[in-house]
């Protein structure tokens, strides 16, 4: 039986068929996004009676030209500089030469162009890299005149928690004064083009050397340039131009915050990594200071975007911090945009253990006095006998997908398969950016 999605919305029984996932685009619309208004009129103008042999005629010159140029550079230089020569006129991928006539030309036909979608994310830790991993396979690339339906996003901009107060993050905040950076290079690398290669280089951890141990040389280089250019932002920008990233990173706040959680025990735990140890239920969290000011870029991303993702990631220390700051869940409440929340896989030991999807939601309505969740996108696999163990060894389990208090709620529910086992269990990204992708921006 073939794989169909699952979608559910308020006050739908669970009794009845679940609804089918979008169709796929008709052709017109397919055309509608490849062509501007009467393109297609005026090519078959173009390829009919005279035009058609001065067309014929021009390709002949240029192909002509074209053998020219070549014969040319592979006689004048030796083969690997020539090909290095029209490597630079050819090249067509993110950070090549683009002669800035041929960028003007495009502008002017802006107005018959789609313009692309722009999508946020918000969160932090390995849950907001995972999810941007995948989405950077559909953000339109410096050679593509407009957006298409395989690469429809414009902008792509996530928006990272900076509340990190362990491991390499930590040391460089306590004596450096600066923000914490693992978050920030964790998304980098994610949204890189070459994440082989420079991926590797940012996210390498040295293991020997006074000072240097456990330090990840990403982490060095963000907090290097923030004291060269004295300021974490432009830090995060030079380094996005290095690792030519797809999308724009920004902090939440440029400040100085800690969490602090009151436990179900009594006890008031101050910083992330001890509220992550803590095992005891999470009654209340709080920033301090308690008066944050939001990035005002992050702001302005929230209120231009046509998509925004909130996880997966750490209910307390990766999703709240960004939310519990009042401008950006004012901006998010106001957003007319789709606001999706991507359940996590697992529970979390110290912060949601025993936690189902809805509580994960009781809780961000528990914290934030504004609606900033519509819909809802979680996983309906199950997760292996022999995984599954191995996770209830170290306290954390499948979270369990209660339907019926979802949409007491009122949030609207897709289903999915968005599991992947390798070692350890995380969101299968294709799957996802592609059910992002047909749910939301091709509606």
């Amino acid at each position: 039986m073939p794989h169909r999605r699952s979608r559910f919305r308020p006050g739908q029984s669970q009794d009845r068929h679940p609804v089918a996932p979008g169709k796929p685009l008709s052709r017109a619309q397919r055309r509608r996004f490849c062509f501007p208004p009467g393109r297609p009129a005026l090519y078959r103008a173009a390829l009919s009676g005279e035009r058609r042999h001065r067309r014929l005629a021009a390709v002949a010159v240029f192909v002509g030209i074209g053998f020219s140029l070549s014969y040319f550079f592979f006689s004048a230089f030796s083969p690997s500089s020539a090909i290095s020569v029209l490597n630079y006129f050819l090249q067509v991928e993110a950070g090549s030469a683009i002669p800035a006539l041929s960028v003007k030309k495009r502008a002017s036909k802006s107005k018959a162009l789609s313009r692309g979608f722009r999508v946020v994310a918000l969160g932090g830790g390995t849950g907001l890299s995972t999810l941007l991993r995948g989405l950077k396979e559909l953000v339109i690339r410096r050679i593509d005149e407009r957006a298409s339906p395989e690469r429809p996003i414009a902008d792509l901009a996530a928006i990272v928690t900076v509340t990190d107060d362990g491991g390499s993050s930590g040391r460089l905040r306590r004596e450096n004064r600066i923000l914490p950076p693992g978050d920030i290079r964790n998304c980098m690398v994610a949204l890189s083009k070459d994440e082989a290669l420079l991926g590797r280089l940012f996210q390498y951890r040295f293991h020997a050397g006074r000072g240097l141990i456990g330090h990840n040389f990403g982490n060095l280089f963000l907090a290097a340039l923030t004291h060269v250019t004295g300021d974490f932002t432009e830090a995060i920008r030079v380094s996005s131009k290095v690792l030519a990233i797809r999308g724009r990173i920004f902090p939440s706040t440029l400040s100085n915050v800690h969490l602090v959680a009151k436990l179900e025990n009594g006890r008031t735990v101050h910083g992330e990594t001890r509220i992550t140890a803590s095992r005891s239920p999470i009654k209340t969290l709080s920033l301090s200071p308690r008066r944050v000011r939001p990035l005002p870029k992050a702001i302005e991303a929230i209120k231009q975007a046509d998509l925004i993702l909130l996880g997966p990631g750490s209910l307390y220390t990766s999703i709240l911090p960004n939310l519990m700051i009042p401008e950006i869940a004012s901006a998010i409440a106001k957003s007319k945009a789709p606001r999706v929340y991507v359940a996590n896989l697992m529970t979390q030991p110290g912060e949601t253990s025993g936690y189902a999807l809805a509580d994960h939601l009781r809780a961000i309505q528990t914290h934030v006095r504004h609606r900033v969740i519509d819909w809802v996108v979680a996983n309906r696999q199950a997760v292996s006998p022999e995984v599954a163990r191995r996770y209830r060894a170290q306290g954390a389990e499948p979270v369990d997908i209660d339907l019926g208090q979802l949409q007491k709620l009122g949030f609207r529910v897709i289903l999915d398969n968005l599991l992947e086992e390798h070692g350890v269990i995380r969101h299968r990204t294709q799957r996802l950016s592609r059910l992002l992708l047909e749910e939301f921006l091709h509606r």
